[in-house]
């Protein structure tokens, strides 16, 4: 399927497939290394968007952010920061109002190491899970993303802080009766090894390295295409 992307003057994107079955508009500072994977740049005039992507760090912005959803325009928020909640609260509200979900861009459940250890649970080689502990982070937004990777990992087991590692790298352990795995890997990306340790045998592996955000934003792309009003996200953080 042919995709092209129109970037107007302002730093807006809009990313339409040959077909007009989807479009995505970009609204933020710059074009991210993304939207090359998502579109190939050409002219034209932008068309109606089946959704938004929004980078809200301006009033202008978040402006823009609650006309999309007031129009019925899904909305999916990219780098949500500390001092974006209070206005995170207040856009989660007009998306409920309006019957949208609110896409909050980021989560962590894209990162390998998270997915590897997904598998793992999944195949429960790892027996009655009984733990799980992740590296602590000092950000309300990040911690916000911590919380819902662990939720997803193992739902209804409390999260315990991990303070063993030093705040550039993140760990997360889940122990189960049978055995447990951890995942060590870099906030920036460069590096990750997962340890799998069952019935007295352990063996730790290193693991791709990937850039989660063009994950996640393949998995929107990939529903958007197949359900236009995203009545489902189930790997999509959303408020």
């Amino acid at each position: 399927m042919e995709t092209q992307c129109i970037i107007s003057r302002d730093c807006t994107s809009y990313i339409k497939s040959g077909d007009s079955s989807f479009s995505i508009s970009l609204h933020m500072d710059s074009p991210f290394p993304f939207s090359t994977s998502l579109a190939v740049a050409s002219d034209g005039d932008p068309p109606t968007s089946n959704i938004a992507i929004v980078q809200p760090n301006t009033e202008e912005r978040q402006r823009t952010v609650i006309s999309l959803l007031r129009s019925k325009t899904p909305v999916a928020l990219l780098g949500v920061t500390d001092n974006l909640l209070d206005f995170l609260s207040y856009a989660a509200q007009a998306a409920h109002r309006n019957h949208l979900p609110l896409i909050i861009l980021g989560s962590w459940r894209f990162i390998p190491a998270a997915a590897a250890i997904k598998e793992i649970i999944s195949s429960n080689c790892l027996g009655n899970l009984s733990s799980i502990t992740a590296t602590p982070v000092s950000s309300t937004a990040a911690n916000m993303f911590r919380n819902d990777l662990a939720n997803w990992l193992a739902p209804d087991i409390p999260i315990v802080d991990d303070n063993t590692l030093p705040a550039y790298a993140m760990r997360i352990s889940v122990i189960g009766s049978a055995g447990s795995t951890t995942a060590d890997f870099s906030l920036d990306g460069t590096s990750a090894t997962m340890n799998v340790a069952i019935l007295g045998k352990s063996r730790t592996r290193p693991l791709p390295i990937a850039n989660p955000l063009e994950s996640e934003l393949a998995v929107l792309k990939l529903y958007l295409q197949s359900t236009p009003k995203l009545k489902r996200l189930p790997l999509l953080m959303t408020l």
